[in-house]
């Protein structure tokens, strides 16, 4: 069974808490595989995700890496998540004449992009975009992480690194076949009974693959959406108008497609009436036909 978790805000829709908590329950009867083909973090708003790249020798974020560990799969963190972005915000005193200047980078996610990761699974190579036009704005403290994590990387077998524009980051986003090797990722997860993928930001799918979905779990603030996977695509195919898939936001797909299969109320995380929640919801998804 394939579910597929999206956003319907660009942030904070609340994807990776349900993702992870259903994982987890799944997993208690089912073999699961907790999947984020395409990942983002920041080395200065997610400190965190430094020390867990340091200490896993791979640029990995937060979400990523927790799910790893909590379903035990650290060892296939490049299954996991194939592809991950590190942004680091630029030095302020280097626009102090350009203060609009600094709000739009910091506004935009391609003008903070330092370091790109591609790792091929089936080839065993890690492949590194470092953008050195956008490290060229970092101060001191951000730059030295970043060449921290560049040195730790090197040191490890099947690395190459290249040099990249910050147009390449869109490019390749744009770009419907530059991604499609990430779709037979797939067919290495057959061992596993459920494969739960998490889209990014409010994408409608990370993937093209991803929309061969049995279940599409659509999260917001205090609610939750089901679709069917069959109807879901089709919402997806006909507003996508012939672009990448991964370019079409949810919040158009919801409106086409109107009412949802079933709908529930979010609880706050962390208290009993949301493990509640999470076990309705597996009693729903183990049920479905």
């Amino acid at each position: 069974m394939r579910l597929l978790i999206t956003g319907l805000l660009p942030h904070d829709s609340g994807k990776t808490v349900i993702a992870l908590n259903l994982s987890k329950a799944l997993s208690k009867s089912l073999r699961v595989f907790y999947f984020k083909p395409i990942a983002g973090h920041s080395g200065w708003y997610q400190a965190e995700t430094v020390k867990h790249s340091l200490e896993a020798g791979i640029l990995v974020g937060h979400d990523a890496y927790t799910a790893a560990r909590e379903l035990g799969l650290l060892d296939r963190v490049r299954l996991v998540n194939p592809v991950d972005l590190l942004t680091m915000p630029p030095d302020p005193l280097k626009y102090i004449k350009s203060i609009r200047l600094y709000l739009g980078i910091l506004a935009d996610v391609a003008s903070q992009t330092v370091l790109m990761r591609i790792s091929r699974p089936l080839e065993g190579v890690d492949e590194y975009f470092i953008v050195r036009e956008n490290a060229r704005r970092l101060n001191k403290v951000a730059l030295t992480v970043l060449e921290g994590l560049i040195e730790r990387f090197s040191a490890r077998g099947n690395v190459v690194f290249h040099d990249a524009e910050p147009g390449l980051i869109m490019k390749l986003f744009s770009n419907r076949e530059a991604l499609n090797w990430l779709n037979n990722i797939y067919g290495l997860l057959s061992e596993y009974d459920v494969v739960v993928t998490e889209s990014y930001n409010n994408a409608a799918t990370p993937i093209e693959a991803s929309l061969d979905s049995d279940l599409v779990l659509v999260t917001a603030p205090t609610r939750l959406l089901i679709y069917r996977g069959t109807r879901y695509r089709q919402g997806v195919e006909a507003f996508s108008m012939g672009r990448p898939p991964w370019l079409v936001d949810v919040g158009g797909i919801v409106e086409v497609l109107g009412e949802p299969l079933k709908t529930m109320d979010i609880p706050y995380s962390n208290t009993s009436e949301f493990n509640d929640f999470i076990d309705l919801l597996v009693e729903f998804i183990t049920s479905y036909q």
